[in-house]
């Protein structure tokens, strides 16, 4: 609904309300279903509606749902008195729903004491959705109220934003964890581990989609603890795990993961965070899985050494990013599907690659084991932002992929780049890679390649008689 239909004239607004025969349908509805109508608005817009009539001064305040929005200013001034203000004109004793979203959450940070007041007077009416979104990351931290940790009517729990949990200020308080109907928990960006994270399990067993987002910069842990990340769910279906951090310290389990039902799993890892030996549990029920991982922490030179060491049995989907990786990183990537042995789509996105010397590219050898899902369940392979030294290296690798799918049914090749000075002899090298690549035999006599250069764009379905054809 736009803006000038918020600022209506009322008399305007009763005027449409009428029907030809000059009945108000809308005010003959009874007051419950208005209100379930005005629950449906920003809380901002239906209390607006409290000029309409006498009738209407006091509907607005029965409303389930409480969504505000200012993304405008970033400090606006009093905005959480204003919100709080609204907040004690309601009526209904429960919020199905509690929604702010505001430029930097950092706008609703005030004294600790009355912080947590505000958020006890929303976790007092029950509510079951309460999500605080701030769209800007900023430097400023806010705390998270320790009454949001025990506030049993919750189901979904979001807080998006700059987080941090006090320990200082919250040693003397009573805190427990009690959270046994959530399904949803939200947190962005934490910067430390809070203390209650090993007891999530317990106390949320119904939990079913997590997403933790970590920025640890200078955070470290100490020695002859527990793993930093200790994540046991019986029932989690969506695990979405990023952690941001400098810190690296081998030997140290930094990451445990036991969830039998889990069957979406999104990691990213970013500067340097180290895994440990991977102890991971609960994997082979896994469908869909999303790794964003650097040279320093990558996943798949583990698996590559240990093929064993974890078993994701049911998987399907693979999507994966990595970061400053070499042609030998993708040599372990393609040993590593032995842990994937039903896996049919793989996509691969290689930022940063490092293009390496044209010597590295010539030495290069293809693995000699050939993973039992290459040669029998793939049908999609996706490669963005292969970054090459010449075409030799470049062509064993596809080769290898080539000569061994033979279910495949494409090879896409997206925003190949060749290590070259000019123009004239990128287009030329690319125009020759392709022709080379199209003539690589294929153990699947179906399989399309598509390759997506700096200049040209091709498919092997249009390659006859050694002559290109660009789309």
């Amino acid at each position: 609904m736009s803006e000038n239909q918020h600022t209506l004239n009322p008399v305007r607004r009763r005027r449409r309300r009428l029907t030809d025969d000059g009945e108000d349908r809308l005010s003959s509805l009874p007051d419950a279903i208005l209100t379930e109508i005005l629950s449906c608005l920003p809380i901002n817009s239906a209390a607006t509606t409290s000029v309409l009539s006498r009738r209407w001064r006091h509907l607005w305040t029965g409303v389930t749902r409480f969504e505000i929005y200012n993304i405008k200013s970033r400090y606006p001034p009093d905005f959480l008195s204003i919100v709080s203000n609204i907040l004690m004109h309601l009526t209904s004793p429960k919020i199905d729903v509690f929604k702010i979203q505001v430029r930097s959450i950092i706008t609703l940070v005030i004294e600790l004491d009355e912080l947590e007041s505000f958020f006890h007077e929303i976790c007092r009416r029950n509510v079951q959705q309460l999500i605080c979104n701030g769209e800007e990351y900023c430097d400023k931290y806010f705390p998270v109220p320790t009454c949001l940790l025990s506030c049993q009517s919750l189901v979904t729990l979001e807080l998006f934003g700059s987080l941090e949990y006090d320990w200082e200020k919250n040693k003397n308080r009573d805190v427990q964890l009690k959270l046994p109907n959530l399904k949803k928990l939200t947190f962005c960006y934490l910067r430390q581990v809070p203390p209650w994270l090993d007891s999530l399990s317990e106390s949320s067993p119904l939990l079913e989609e997590l997403t933790l987002m970590f920025a640890l910069f200078g955070y470290r842990q100490l020695p002859n603890t527990m793993p930093l990340l200790n994540l046991s769910f019986p029932n989690l279906k969506s695990l979405n795990l990023m952690v941001e951090a400098c810190y690296e310290e081998p030997g140290v389990d930094v990451i445990s993961i036991d969830a039998p039902k889990l069957t979406h799993l999104q990691i990213n890892h970013i500067f340097g965070y180290h895994l440990g030996p991977l102890p991971y549990k609960g994997m082979s029920s896994i469908y869909n899985l999303e790794l964003k991982l650097q040279q320093y922490c990558n996943v798949f030179t583990d698996l590559s050494v240990n093929v064993n060491l974890l078993m994701f049995s049911n998987l399907v989907h693979l999507t994966t990013t990595l970061d400053r990786v070499d042609l030998n990183g993708c040599k372990d990537l393609l040993v590593s599907l032995q842990c994937f042995p039903n896996l049919k789509h793989l996509h691969v996105k290689l930022e940063e690659m490092d293009y390496g010397s044209k010597m590295k590219h010539r030495n290069w050898h293809a693995p000699d084991i050939v993973p039992s899902c290459l040669m029998s369940k793939l049908k999609t392979i996706d490669i963005k932002g292969l970054q090459l030294s010449g075409s030799i290296g470049g062509l064993k690798l596809l080769g290898y992929i080539l000569g061994n799918a033979k279910v495949l049914e494409k090879l896409y090749l997206e925003d190949v780049w060749f290590h070259e000075r000019t123009k004239q002899e990128t287009l030329w090298t690319e125009c020759e890679f392709c022709r080379s690549l199209y003539k690589l035999p294929r153990s699947s006599s179906t399989c399309e390649v598509v390759f997506s250069g700096r200049f040209i764009t091709s498919s092997s379905n249009t390659f006859k008689n050694g002559r290109l054809t660009f789309q």
